[in-house]
């Protein structure tokens, strides 16, 4: 069996290639290759980057600029997270 190298996953404990292996969505990352999850950006930070390989991948949410506008204004990933 092959690991899956950084920035992707694999649920399938049997699987033998690295064509079974799933990139991380948006928001996770993997620094780690042979990992079953991908880790979640922290709390206060969101990524848009899919097969992330290290929580660099993850930005601060809201600058305080941004919260002061209006939630339409902020831009969809700001409106997710703000």
């Amino acid at each position: 069996m092959q690991a899956c190298n950084a920035g992707k996953y694999r649920t399938d404990v049997g699987a033998a290639q690295s064509s079974d292996c799933l990139e991380c969505v948006a928001g996770k990352y993997q620094a780690n290759g042979g990992k079953s999850v991908c880790d979640d950006c922290v709390a206060g930070k969101y990524g848009t980057a899919t097969n992330g390989t290290a929580e660099n991948v993850c930005e601060v949410c809201c600058s305080s600029f941004l919260l002061t506008l209006p939630v339409s204004d902020r831009g969809m990933d700001a409106q997710n997270c703000c």
